[in-house]
């Protein structure tokens, strides 16, 4: 991690990064692995999907390939695959590659890659 240079411990450090919010933590944190590491800290049974599917999203790329997101994307309405972030529900977003494409404001019953669920695909573009 970055913020202390080696300064302290690498778990004394994991225990100061579960105490910020999670746009904070993306902005200090460069590495999803440190990203994991923090979150598995903070939520004992953190899936390292999930948790990389998260960071990705903060970082405004897809839920999957970590491709940057387009105006146009996928949202996926999985429940198993939702987590509480910052006093909101983060839904996974998807890129069009990773997914069959929905048009904007339209839903299709599909499987969730990350859970083999079947769950709805929203479209959604800038217009949304």
């Amino acid at each position: 991690m970055i913020l202390f240079n080696n300064i302290l411990p690498i778990d004394t450090e994991i225990e100061i990064y579960s105490f910020l919010r999670f746009e904070d933590m993306i902005k200090i944190i460069n590495k999803k692995e440190y990203f994991y590491m923090v979150l598995s800290h903070k939520f004992i049974n953190m899936n390292k999907t999930i948790c990389y599917g998260i960071y990705y999203n903060l970082n405004n790329n897809c839920y999957y390939c970590n491709t940057v997101l387009d105006t146009d994307f996928i949202l996926n309405l999985c429940f198993n695959c939702t987590f509480y972030v910052d006093y909101y529900n983060s839904y996974p977003m998807i890129c069009k590659d990773c997914v069959n494409p929905v048009k904007r404001g339209k839903t299709i019953n599909a499987k969730c890659k990350g859970c083999d669920i079947i769950t709805q695909h929203l479209g959604i573009s800038c217009m949304s």
